[in-house]
């Protein structure tokens, strides 16, 4: 699909628009790679969802932080890139450790490695995917 220009801190889908986005987690600008989902089981056993500067956002959106509900986070996410003006938020399971995530995500963890991304040593970018668009972005190393 060719891509639609936009204004820059412009989003492709607007609050009022039947198009929404999910927030999924697939390595950017990897074609080969197109089909490979990273879960959101990541989130769920301690990754952590922040700003570009670090600042981690989703305790101000419940109590659950980034173990709350995919709807509750895709709308948090969706707030805050609004909010600042942002492209992506970031993905961060470096504090979980290499060992942790070899063992507790052994495929997830090398297919990374195969595509030059460490998730043991960098956040990855997570970017919005438009239902119904046919257009979809994904993470990248940040």
């Amino acid at each position: 699909m060719h891509s639609t220009p936009r204004a820059a801190g412009s989003r492709p889908w607007s609050s009022s628009s039947s198009t929404r986005p999910v927030f999924t987690t697939y390595p950017h600008g990897q074609p080969q790679a197109r089909s490979f989902l990273i879960t959101e089981a990541l989130r769920g056993e301690g990754a952590l969802l922040r700003l570009p500067d670090g600042t981690r956002f989703m305790t101000a959106h419940g109590e659950r932080g980034e173990r709350a509900a995919r709807d509750i986070v895709a709308r948090a996410i969706d707030f805050e890139m609004k909010k600042h003006g942002l492209d992506c938020v970031l993905l961060d399971a470096t504090h979980l450790g290499e060992a942790f995530l070899k063992s507790h995500f052994p495929i997830i963890h090398a297919r990374c490695l195969q595509l030059g991304i460490d998730i043991a040593a960098q956040p990855i970018e997570r970017w919005p995917e438009l239902l119904r668009s046919g257009r979809r972005r994904g993470v990248r190393p940040y």
